[in-house]
Parts: C-alpha cells; sequence; structure tokens
C-alpha cells in the first residue's frame, strides 16, 4: 500500500511561515507604493469634451472617466 509522506514541519509551524511571508510581501508592496514621487506635474484637460469634435469623432468613442465610467462632456 502507498500512503503520502508525513508533513516535514507542522500545520501550525506552515500556517505561522505563510502569514510571515504574507505580511512581508504586502509590506514591501506598501513601501513601494510609498517610495514613488508624487506626479510633479498637473495632468492636462482638452476642452470641448476631450477634442471629440476638433479631432472628428464620435461621441460613442469619447474618453471614459477613470472613477465613474461615464463619458465625460
Amino acid at each position: 500500500m502507498w500512503g503520502p509522506d508525513p508533513p516535514p514541519i507542522r500545520p501550525q509551524e506552515a500556517l505561522k511561515q505563510l502569514t510571515l511571508a504574507a505580511l512581508v510581501f504586502v509590506g514591501v508592496g506598501y513601501l513601494i507604493k510609498e517610495m514613488v514621487p508624487e506626479m510633479p506635474a498637473v495632468r492636462r484637460e482638452y476642452p470641448y469634451g476631450g477634442l471629440v469634435a476638433e479631432l472628428g469623432g464620435m461621441p460613442e468613442n469619447k474618453v471614459r472617466s477613470v472613477r465613474t465610467g461615464v463619458a465625460e462632456d
């Protein structure tokens, strides 16, 4: 008969190590996020609904707001 090998470490120790690894991963991600400098310039704003009329585009193809998902006027 075949049976699985016994685990080399106790389940409690494995959970502790997994939790520690997850905390380190999240902590490093947070530190990287905090180290990224703020954008040094203001994003450009285009008049007339994002230049749709000036560039000959259709209103259906207007850029949608990232926050709301609605086409901006």
